[in-house]
C-alpha cells in the first residue's frame, strides 16, 4: 500500500505551506532529522453494521436510515435510482454511530434497490462481514518528514511531504454503491487532509507539500478529525524526535517555541494533570523501573 500511494497517479501536487526558504535553510542546518509516517486505511467499525429501511412506490421513497447526512443522501438516492426527489423522503433514526461515513448509506442504497424491485418495504441489515467488507475505509495517509536544527537544537527548517487522497467535495453522502451492484465511486469526501502539516512551534522555514492521490486502493471515507490525526501524530513525534536531538525536557522545548496562549495553557494544564517530571530527553531514568 506504501508504494501504491507513493507511486500511483496524482492528481496534482499543492503547496500547503511555504514560508521562508526551507529547502536552503535544511541545508545549513547543524543537524537534520528525518522520517516517515504511515496512517493505514481503517475501517469505521461502528458497534453495530449498518441498517436501512426503504419503502419504494410511486416514484419516491422514503427510508429509514443513521446516516449522517440525510438531504444528500436524499438527493443522491433520488439521482441514482431515477426517484422523483420532490417525493423521496430521508427519516433519520439513530444508530451504531459513525462520525465519518460508514457503511449506512450503501445499506440505506441496498435497501432502495431492493424495495424497488420487488414492489413492497424491504429492510436491509448488513452483517459484521458486510460491514468491513464493503464500508468505505478512513483514508490511508504517508507522511515524510524532515526538521532541521541548529547548533543550540533550535528549529530552523521544516519540510513535510504527504501522500493523501484527493478530496473531492460534495459527493460525501453515498458513493454509486458497489455493494448494491452500481458503478464503483471514489469520489467520497477524504475530509481536510492537509491541515496540520506544519508545526505549531516557530520555525522560520516552512514548506509542506501534498501530493495528492487520483485514485486510492480501497474505497474511502472522512475518518473522525479526518486528516489532523495522522498529521498531528507525524508531527508531535518529530518535535519529541528533536527534543531528544537538543538533549531537552520535550515540554520545555515546545513551550520555548510557542506563543499561542491557549496552546500555551493546554500544554501547562497537561504538563500539571500528569504530574510531569521535569527531564532532559530521551529520559535517562526510562531504564531504572516501571513507567509512571
Amino acid at each position: 500500500l506504501v508504494d501504491a500511494v507513493r507511486k500511483g497517479p496524482m492528481d496534482r501536487d499543492q503547496q500547503v505551506t511555504n514560508r521562508g526558504d526551507a529547502p536552503a535553510a535544511m541545508n545549513g542546518a547543524v543537524r537534520k532529522l528525518s522520517g516517515t509516517f504511515l496512517w493505514p486505511n481503517q475501517s469505521h467499525a461502528s458497534m453495530g453494521p449498518s441498517c436501512a429501511v426503504a419503502d419504494v412506490r410511486n416514484g419516491g421513497a422514503t427510508v429509514w436510515s443513521s446516516t449522517q447526512g440525510p438531504h444528500a443522501l436524499r438527493q443522491n438516492l433520488a439521482r441514482v435510482f431515477g426517484l422523483d426527489v420532490a417525493k423521496t423522503r430521508v427519516v433519520f433514526l439513530d444508530g451504531a454511530g459513525s462520525y465519518g461515513s460508514n457503511g449506512n448509506d450503501d445499506a440505506a442504497a441496498d435497501a432502495v434497490l431492493l424495495s424497488k424491485q420487488v414492489g413492497a418495504p424491504v429492510r436491509v441489515q448488513w452483517m459484521r462481514h458486510d460491514e468491513h467488507g464493503w464500508d468505505p475505509k478512513g483514508p490511508q495517509q504517508l507522511l515524510d518528514v524532515r526538521a532541521g536544527l541548529d547548533a543550540s537544537g533550535k528549529l530552523v527548517a521544516w519540510e513535510t511531504e504527504m501522500w493523501v487522497p484527493t478530496n473531492k467535495q460534495g459527493q460525501r453522502a453515498m458513493p454509486a454503491s458497489e455493494h448494491a451492484g452500481l458503478a464503483n465511486d471514489q469520489g467520497q469526501n477524504a475530509g481536510l487532509m492537509t491541515q496540520n502539516g506544519e508545526p505549531p512551534y516557530e520555525v522560520a522555514n516552512v514548506r509542506v507539500t501534498a501530493h495528492l492521490n487520483q485514485t486510492t486502493p480501497l474505497r474511502i471515507s472522512n475518518l473522525r478529525a479526518p486528516g489532523k490525526i495522522a498529521n498531528v501524530f507525524a508531527v508531535e513525534a518529530m518535535i519529541d524526535q528533536a527534543a531528544a536531538a537538543a538533549k531537552m525536557d520535550p515540554i520545555e522545548y515546545r513551550t520555548r517555541g510557542l506563543t499561542d496562549p491557549r496552546a500555551l495553557a493546554v500544554i501547562n494544564r497537561a504538563k500539571e494533570m500528569f504530574g510531569w517530571d521535569t527531564r532532559p530527553s530521551p529520559n535517562p531514568g526510562a531504564d531504572a523501573g516501571p513507567v509512571k
